[in-house]
């Protein structure tokens, strides 16, 4: 689960939420614009973000609770 409250479930939906701005509301800080990124430079973000998740770490029974 991504974003603050767990609303968005993959990482491809909260590319997408980035991509388009964001959702409208009386809060929102007008600098917070669309990333307009085409389908391949989402596909390439997504790949990068992938590329630093650390499996070895994740799995370490070490760093479990």
């Amino acid at each position: 689960p991504y974003m603050h409250d767990g609303s968005i479930s993959t990482l491809e939906e909260v590319i997408n939420h980035y991509n388009k701005g964001g959702e409208n509301h009386p809060q929102k800080n007008k600098s917070i614009q669309a990333l307009n990124l085409n389908s391949d430079e989402q596909k390439d973000l997504i790949y990068f973000l992938e590329s630093l998740t650390d499996e070895s770490f994740i799995g370490n029974p070490i760093f479990r609770n």
